[in-house]
């Protein structure tokens, strides 16, 4: 390496980054590509954590909360996307010892901790997608692996579709590298017969949004209770509907009674004046 950095004796442009010197690189064809130096603070702090993949797939909030709540909350969860997390604590404790001194518990949550390293980089997301066009006798998760075998990787299904509480399309979050918006055609032969599907992502997230880090349970019991207070309205509109009517007939007689009144009133004062003196 020559002066300033540069590969082959050639300087290149220096940029100052926060005090750091970043010298663009001359590569093949003469192309300049930033060069950069990592600081041993920032190597150092990750060198003390720990990457791991969440188990049963569950949403990167929900095993923070049971994690806390187990009492260990010096230990952060923090997304690298879809389904890996980094695991570090606020003091830099030994993360690898504090997961090997309670191996049982952390079982239920991660796979063995592999130690950061400086090529380790995570380029996908979460998204849940719908599958339409399922067959009823391939309703299971190997099948739906395969659906998506070109496009992703299958990390769990949802409830209802696991307990095939609706049949019309199957959900299931999915690991993907690409930031647009998933839309598929997958064609698969089932016991001979020619089969198409539809993968579409579902909406609700923004651009290349990593739906792991959402918590879907959450947000489906919002969506359930939401449905069920419009079955109870539903159910109780005949109530609301005899309430309204049971005023309507209230006022009716109320205003029946005043009119009444007002009429032997006018009746009275009429006779009063018939029989005044001229």
């Amino acid at each position: 390496m020559g002066d300033g950095g540069v590969l082959g004796g050639n300087k290149g442009k220096q940029l100052d980054v926060g005090g750091k010197v970043v010298v663009e690189v001359p590569v093949a064809n003469k192309v300049y590509v930033p060069k950069y130096f990592s600081t041993e603070h920032d190597v150092t702090w990750a060198s003390r954590g720990v990457v791991v993949s969440v188990l049963n797939r569950d949403a990167i909030p929900v095993v923070q909360r049971r994690i806390f709540d187990a009492g260990f909350d010096k230990l952060n969860i923090i997304p690298l996307g879809t389904d890996k997390v980094f695991s570090t604590t606020d003091n830099g404790e030994d993360v690898s010892f504090i997961i090997s001194q309670a191996a049982e518990f952390f079982e239920n949550f991660f796979t063995s901790p592999i130690k950061w390293n400086k090529n380790f980089v995570v380029r996908e997301r979460g998204a849940w997608v719908r599958i339409y066009g399922v067959p009823l006798h391939t309703w299971n998760l190997d099948f739906f692996k395969l659906c998506v075998y070109d496009c992703s990787r299958l990390l769990r299904l949802d409830d209802l579709t696991d307990d095939k509480g609706r049949l019309d399309y199957a959900r299931v979050l999915i690991s993907t590298s690409s930031l647009d918006i998933t839309k598929a055609d997958a064609t698969i032969m089932v016991d001979g017969e020619i089969f198409d599907f539809q993968i579409i992502e579902e909406g609700g997230f923004s651009l290349g949004e990593d739906a792991c880090l959402s918590d879907d349970e959450e947000s489906h019991s919002d969506d359930v209770s939401n449905h069920d207070d419009g079955v109870e309205e539903l159910a109780n509109r005949g109530d609301v509907d005899q309430l309204l009517n049971d005023v309507f007939e209230e006022w009716h007689k109320d205003n029946s009674e005043r009119q009444m009144q007002c009429n032997m009133s006018h009746s009275a004062s009429e006779m009063n004046k018939e029989k005044a003196p001229s």
